[in-house]
């Protein structure tokens, strides 16, 4: 799974999210095996929907984002 922040459809350079990026499960039947940046690494310990939660400090500003993103384990 991987994430890419752009702002209002536009990829102003925050995608590296200044190195800051961190994914967690939200919820459901998965672990996180490992991250890198933008790019994580799921495995599924059941089925059923989850979500992933991934935050991170975006661009000049320092401005916290964070993102849930749903989906079905099979």
């Amino acid at each position: 799974m991987s994430a890419h922040v752009l702002h209002r459809g536009i990829d102003e350079g925050i995608m590296g999210c200044n190195g800051t990026w961190n994914w967690q499960v939200g919820s459901g039947p998965i672990s996180i095996v490992s991250y890198t940046g933008n790019l994580a690494s799921l495995v599924s310990t059941g089925s059923g929907p989850f979500t992933v939660i991934v935050s991170c400090t975006a661009g000049a500003e320092a401005m916290p984002v964070s993102l849930t993103i749903p989906g079905i384990a099979q």
